[in-house]
């Protein structure tokens, strides 16, 4: 349902209905009459009077705010309210006894007292508080629980410094009918910062109460503000984090808030994107004291590491990436700053293997997340060969240098041998063909410093891998040199 309000339309709210008395559990004599009372607004029509009121046990009980003078017939009745306004109908219900009773019942409740400085306005939704060396206002209320039509007593207040002894700063005599209540007002200057003790008393005159265990009740009062600091961590976040007290503004960290009414204020917090937003959080602030409260802002994100096997594929350009990002990580690589949830682990593929399938992982606030991802070879040609000797790129090697090699891998069946004097092996350099249990081959007499390339190419049942090209040059031309050989007759040393 909407409303319209200088041309701007609003959804409607339903209305506010309260029962101000009886309250829920009342028990009432049956020779008592009972008086209902409600209060109930409705946000665009204001105060509304159209209550209807219903008993389970007598049915219909009247209209309106107040209902006096009523007779409810004996054992337990729900009372039911109910209002309508522009937003719906709104239902309130409670539990109330009418019975026989001769015991008087009367009660200070612990909700009973309300203590603030006079400059206040009294209406205002604060807890208690006094300010030192100031006129504070203090009520405090007793209630006559419906035992009997009228009650004679007397109620008194007593207050009592931290350090100090118990003063009786009020008292009072009450007539209350059934369900009436009755207060006690005072005024008080403390003089000092701290907390003090309140303590309420009601005494029967007639007739006597034979409840006593609800007759007084303590209530600890504190009395002058204090400060509140926060601080929010670490550095990186504090700049674009905030805090509030008790729903005020947006305060940046490392601000004081000052007078502060002592007692349990709420703090709450705004933090950045990527943010974990804490709770909110309660801290008491002393009278006359700064209190201090740190917070760490935890990131809304976890890590996350992806191993490859086997190295082989590694080494053969195996990646992983997330998501649909562009970026391909190598194995072993721990991201940081993961959102939490769920993501998606690709793997790219590459030649000759077959790469594992995506997977879902979770990633937990600040938590490692660890996933592994196999891949399987496929059928292929052998790898190139492995260099043996001599050296790439020898030089003085002897005219009957042979060359030889390690295989790549076990699926080699044989091999190619090429050897020539041309940098660029042609098909007419083939010089052999052998198995896999040769590595080696003897190309006969060489000539003198002469530069020789030689490859060769595995085979197996899947294919031919051209090897890589490697040289080695022979020694140039010369007389051999021979040492002399000289004999000593004396003591048979070779010179």
């Amino acid at each position: 349902m909407e409303a319209r309000v200088d041309n701007l339309h609003r959804v409607a709210s339903p209305p506010r209905l309260t029962i101000l008395s009886p309250r829920d559990g009342d028990r009432n004599d049956l020779s008592n009459r009972w008086t209902f009372k409600a209060e109930a607004s409705d946000p665009f029509a204001g105060i509304l009077t159209n209550v209807v009121w219903y008993s389970s046990r007598d049915g219909l009980l009247g209209a309106g705010l107040v209902l006096e003078d009523l007779a409810l017939s004996p054992g337990n009745h729900q009372i039911t309210a109910i209002v309508s306004g522009i937003g719906g109908t709104v239902t309130q219900c409670i539990q109330v006894a009418a019975v026989t009773l001769t015991n008087v019942d009367l009660k200070v409740e612990t909700d009973a007292l309300r203590v603030q400085p006079l400059m206040l306005d009294p209406a205002a939704p604060m807890p208690n508080f006094m300010a030192p060396n100031e006129t504070n206002h203090v009520v405090v209320r007793v209630r006559n629980e419906g035992v009997t039509n009228v009650t004679t007593l007397s109620l008194a207040l007593f207050m009592r410094p931290s350090d100090g002894g118990e003063t009786l700063i009020a008292t009072n005599t009450f007539f209350l009918a059934a369900f009436e209540q009755g207060e006690l007002h005072a005024d008080v200057i403390p003089t000092a910062n701290g907390f003090y003790e309140f303590r309420a008393v009601v005494s029967v005159v007639d007739p006597p109460d034979s409840n006593l265990a609800n007759n007084q009740c303590t209530w600890i009062v504190p009395c002058g503000s204090g400060s509140l600091f926060v601080a929010i961590h670490p550095p990186e976040v504090a700049a674009s984090a905030f805090w509030s007290v008790d729903g005020g503004p947006w305060l940046p960290s490392g601000t004081t808030v000052t007078n502060l009414v002592a007692g349990v204020h709420t703090i709450s917090f705004q933090v950045p994107p990527g943010y974990i937003t804490p709770s909110n959080r309660q801290v008491e602030i002393l009278p006359g004291r700064l209190t201090v409260y740190e917070r760490l802002i935890e990131k809304d994100q976890g890590y996350l590491k992806v191993t490859i096997t086997p190295e082989e594929a590694i080494a053969e350009g195996a990646l992983w990436r997330l998501d649909d990002t562009p970026e391909w990580y190598a194995s072993g690589t721990t991201l940081s700053n993961v959102p939490i949830g769920t993501h998606v682990v690709w793997f790219r593929e590459i030649p000759w293997w077959s790469s594992p399938p995506s997977q879902t992982v979770t990633v937990a606030k600040a938590s490692l997340t660890v996933a592994t991802g196999s891949y399987a070879p496929l059928p292929r040609p052998p790898r190139q060969a492995i260099l043996g000797g001599p050296p790439d790129g020898a030089t003085n090697q002897p005219l009957n240098t042979a060359v030889y090699w390690f295989w790549g891998d076990s699926s080699v069946t044989g091999a190619r041998v090429y050897f020539g004097t041309n940098p660029v092996l042609q098909t007419s350099d083939l010089r052999a063909c052998v198995p896999y249990y040769v590595y080696s081959y003897d190309p006969g007499p060489l000539e003198y410093n002469t530069t020789y390339y030689w490859r060769v190419d595995p085979t197996n049942d899947i294919g031919v891998t051209t090897g890589q090209v490697w040289c080695f040059t022979t020694k140039p031309p010369g007389p051999e040199f021979t040492s002399p050989l000289v004999v000593s007759t004396e003591d048979g040393v070779l010179f």
